[in-house]
């Protein structure tokens, strides 16, 4: 059992402009700043389920304005 409820990302934040093709440069370019306007911190990502081509999904994880750690995927 996860101490975490998954959230998907896209319920939070535009996805304007982003290419999954880069999503490794478009999470430190577009999606954090976005997320750091709405007050959180800390954030990181991981991946999430893969296969032989890469990430399937990733994980954002990251604390709220309230202090309340929160877990986002996106994929």
């Amino acid at each position: 059992m996860t101490d975490f409820e998954y959230e998907n990302l896209l319920s939070v934040i535009s996805f304007e402009d982003f290419l999954y093709r880069d999503y490794l440069k478009h999470e430190q370019t577009l999606l954090k700043p976005r997320l750091k306007a709405l007050g959180f911190k800390d954030i990181s990502f991981v991946d999430g389920e893969s296969d032989n081509f890469g990430p399937l999904s990733r994980i954002c994880r990251c604390t709220d304005k309230r202090g309340k750690q929160r877990q986002f995927y996106y994929g």
